[in-house]
């Protein structure tokens, strides 16, 4: 008897650590890398607030969808959601699906032997197929951002055609506080190396692609890579993909070799490249940057 309530006890310690991870640590690190500095903050100009008015913002980049928050809420921690993003005159916000992070993050030197995002997956209960899978990551994020959207009351629009972008454009009048959000993806391992991936990305609403993010990968090298190689043979069959699906390419994080390898390739505008990387890629030597 002594010994079964022993084993008892030690399952109901079991469960309750596995509970604790569920429900406390996922929030716990999701406040942690998403920190805002307390300080003295000075209010704006009324001209400054003039002009904010007159503006419709467009932000590049969120990693919203990483977290285990709610899109639609205000939230308690983080830097955005959809009351706030009202609130800063956001018109188009692009949120990024992150699948991969090294440990020890760094803009100079990191290898892709680390899956700190997979610890992440676990600790917030996302699908179990999203624990050993990138695409299942993105594709994840994808459907949470979908099911927010779907329940925002007409608040939030995913950006899926040129028509969504008109669309967008034309109602600030009837509806000022219309966000509308562009899905992408931070580095074509995200695609696991397949073109088979890429298009149930695609498919799922990822219309901008980063070739890398801070390590190399199956696409090309990264400025914070330990190779920083340009374009490998799959990188290059994918900027083509995206070129025949009219996917934004994104080149922030990418090597100066990997930046040279997709300008060749590219017919229309690309983002996340800084203009002197464009004018003169070949000659630069700072580490991490163009």
């Amino acid at each position: 008897m002594t010994g079964r309530r022993l084993l008892a006890g030690l399952l109901v310690v079991l469960a309750l650590g596995i509970g604790s991870l569920f429900t406390v640590v996922g929030p716990i690190v999701a406040g942690r890398m998403n920190r805002v500095e307390a300080g003295v903050v000075r209010p704006p100009s009324a001209a400054a607030v003039a002009l904010h008015r007159t503006l419709g913002v467009v932000d590049l980049h969120g990693d919203l969808l990483l977290w285990p928050r709610s899109i639609l809420a205000r939230g308690t921690r983080g830097h955005e959601d959809l009351p706030r993003l009202q609130e800063g005159g956001v018109v188009l916000q692009v949120l990024s699906s992150v699948t991969q992070t090294p440990r020890g993050i760094n803009y100079l030197r990191n290898d892709s032997t680390t899956d700190q995002v997979r610890l992440l997956a676990i600790a917030s209960r996302w699908p179990l197929a999203t624990w050993s899978s990138r695409v299942e990551r993105s594709l994840y994020q994808a459907r949470k951002l979908a099911a927010a959207a779907q329940a925002s009351g007409g608040q939030l629009i995913q950006i899926r055609s040129a028509a969504d972008i008109g669309r967008l454009l034309a109602v600030p009048a009837s509806n000022p506080k219309l966000v509308g959000v562009l899905l992408s993806i931070e580095g074509l391992h995200a695609s696991e190396g397949r073109e088979a991936n890429l298009d149930r990305l695609y498919d799922a609403g990822h219309w901008m692609m980063g070739v890398t993010h801070f390590f190399d990968n199956e696409a090309g090298g990264s400025s914070a890579g330990v190779m920083k190689g340009g374009l490998t043979p799959f990188g290059r069959d994918a900027i083509q993909w995206m070129e025949r699906k009219g996917v934004i390419v994104d080149l922030a994080h990418a090597s100066p070799a990997t930046i040279d390898d997709a300008l060749r390739l590219v017919s229309r505008p690309v983002v996340g490249v800084p203009y002197r990387c464009q004018r003169n890629l070949s000659r630069s030597t700072e580490p991490g940057w163009c």
